[in-house]
């Protein structure tokens, strides 16, 4: 004989109500089976909702972090790696981005073309408005720190050894805008 039974189940800090109909008599174990798979299923529903609202707030905070430390850069009108300024530019370079660098830049009061070559080296032939400052000279390291930190640089050597080493030394002066040029003197003249 099937019996018709009504069962009202009521979560006590909700107000989900759960009416049960069954063409069979329920025991109480079955009851109690179906009653906690409600609960073990809402309680899962909440702690997956907790998860991901607390991933996205982890998320949120990244993203806020990561564009806090982006660097502003702005294009000057042409799409040449060496034409964007950036607040801190330390790059090597090519001879003819060089020669560029330096027609653009005549006339400018804050651009230096520094040569690190010997005082000998820079008398046998050098950049045209060049000023030499000698890699080897134990005064080198304060003459750069001397210079403006806001302004550009163009550096070489007679072939670009010196000149990389000496870019670290701009590095840690915390200059603005410094470039090395590949192959030193040797190439640029080319």
């Amino acid at each position: 004989m099937s019996a018709q039974k009504v069962l009202n189940l009521r979560f006590p800090s909700t107000s989900l109500r759960i009416n049960l109909v069954h063409q069979t008599t329920l025991s109480p174990p079955e009851i109690n089976n179906y009653f906690c798979y409600n609960c073990y299923m809402k309680n899962n529903t909440k702690l997956f909702v907790i998860g991901i609202l607390i991933i996205g707030a982890i998320f949120g905070i990244f993203v806020v972090i990561g564009n806090s430390k982006t660097k502003e850069v702005s294009k000057e009108g042409n799409t040449n790696n060496i034409l964007q300024a950036k607040t801190e530019t330390y790059q090597s370079i090519s001879t003819t981005d060089a020669k560029e660098l330096i027609k653009r830049n005549s006339g400018n009061k804050d651009f230096l073309i520094i040569d690190i070559r010997t005082p000998d080296e820079f008398a046998q032939g050098h950049i045209e408005n060049a000023t030499n400052i000698d890699f080897y000279q134990s005064d080198f390291e304060s003459k750069i720190a001397s210079l403006d930190k806001n302004g550009a640089y163009l550096i070489y050597c007679k072939s670009g050894g010196r000149s990389s080493k000496a870019l670290e030394v701009f590095k840690q002066e915390s200059f603005r805008e410094v470039y090395n040029l590949l192959g030193g003197y040797t190439e640029y003249i080319k």
